[in-house]
């Protein structure tokens, strides 16, 4: 069985290897301190938090809606109930 071909040494990958971890650091670090800005904080709830809270807002809804009246009819149900034992 042929050994596979290696075009490059262990070294070029471990030193490409530092390299991305220092950018991706970099760039970690740059956009923390962007996130950090007041201004950039508004457009990030604007634009992006609100519309995904309304969004599963408008999705979960039913689900609330029925929960509740669920809820409703058992409280009710357990009230009438607890007024019938009473009454005897």
């Amino acid at each position: 069985m042929a050994k596979p071909i290696r075009f490059f040494g262990k070294a070029f990958f471990s030193k490409k290897l530092i390299m991305f971890s220092k950018l991706v650091k970099e760039l970690m670090d740059k956009f923390i301190l962007e996130f950090k800005k007041t201004e950039n904080q508004d457009q990030l709830k604007i634009h992006i938090i609100d519309p995904i809270i309304c969004y599963i807002f408008d999705r979960l809804y039913p689900y609330i809606f029925i929960t509740t009246a669920i809820f409703v009819i058992l409280f009710l149900i357990l009230i009438s109930i607890l007024f019938l034992l009473l009454k005897k």
